[in-house]
């Protein structure tokens, strides 16, 4: 099985546990395994519940940076206008 950084796999084992789900750690590495090297695969529900949570991760962090670039764009366009 190929090497997943550890910090992936720490920061996941956070997550998941923020959900309530609780992994063994062999468990886990094979998800992250999953995640990072084959992200076409649908065959495992438990796989199913955990690329949910980390998606959903992705999506709430990718908003946040939005509103920020969007909200210095803003601030610019305000300085440069007075």
């Amino acid at each position: 099985m190929r090497i997943v950084n550890f910090k992936y796999i720490t920061e996941a084992s956070d997550l998941l546990r923020k959900n309530g789900n609780f992994l063994s750690n062999k468990r886990l590495r094979r998800l992250a395994y999953l995640d990072v090297h084959m992200n076409n695969y649908k065959l495992f529900s438990l796989y199913m519940s955990y690329k949910k949570v980390m998606n959903n991760d992705a999506a709430n962090n990718q908003t946040i940076a939005i509103v920020i670039v969007v909200g210095l764009m803003i601030a610019v366009a305000l300085f440069l206008i007075t």
